[in-house]
C-alpha cells in the first residue's frame, strides 16, 4: 500500500515535470503568454521550463 502510493506520486510528479519542459529551435520563435496577453516575446532558442500557474 505504502509502496503503490509512492509509486502513484512520482508517477504525477513526472508527469508535471514533462508537461512543463519545451524546446525553442533555432528557427523558431516564443513568446510568454498570462492570460492571453503577451508577457515576454525576447524568448531565445534552446530548452525552457515553463511554470504551471497564472
Amino acid at each position: 500500500m505504502k509502496n503503490s502510493l509512492l509509486i502513484g506520486l512520482l508517477v504525477v510528479l513526472l508527469l508535471g515535470l514533462l508537461g512543463s519542459v519545451y524546446v525553442v529551435r533555432e528557427d523558431q520563435t516564443a513568446m510568454v503568454l498570462n492570460l492571453g496577453k503577451v508577457v515576454r516575446s525576447d524568448i531565445k532558442p534552446g530548452l525552457h521550463f515553463k511554470v504551471p500557474l497564472v
